[in-house]
């Protein structure tokens, strides 16, 4: 992609956050890392973000809470769910709650970056 985007990782597990800014690190103009909902929503508050890497699972509000008040205050930010968790009932409730796309972990960085490129281009 030629533009660079800003890209948001909230996610409790270090090393989860960690790779993920690392694979996007020559493709976006600008990445943040939390590890929770509350550390989020200061920064989505404070920047214009694109794309959000959002797990579903995270300490206090959880990522299907943050999801919403996404959408319902952001609706231009594309969010992409990322979780542990492979039941349909995950993916089915992120999806009715707005979630872009569903990414189960583990997951390839190349298919974490494709989703992301594709979310903000579907943004612009």
């Amino acid at each position: 992609m030629e533009n660079k985007y800003r890209l948001l990782i909230v996610d409790d597990e270090d090393d989860i956050r960690e790779s993920c800014a690392k694979a996007f690190c020559d493709r976006a103009g600008c990445i943040d890392t939390v590890k929770s909902a509350e550390e989020a929503e200061e920064l989505v508050k404070k920047g214009e973000y694109d794309a959000i890497l959002l797990d579903i699972e995270l300490p206090g509000k959880n990522g299907i809470e943050l999801l919403k008040d996404i959408r319902l205050h952001y609706p231009a930010i594309q969010v992409i769910i990322i979780t542990g968790r492979s039941t349909s009932k995950f993916a089915i409730e992120a999806m009715k709650s707005g979630a872009y796309d569903y990414v189960v972990k583990p997951f390839s960085l190349d298919r974490i970056r494709k989703i992301v490129e594709d979310a903000v281009r579907d943004r612009m």
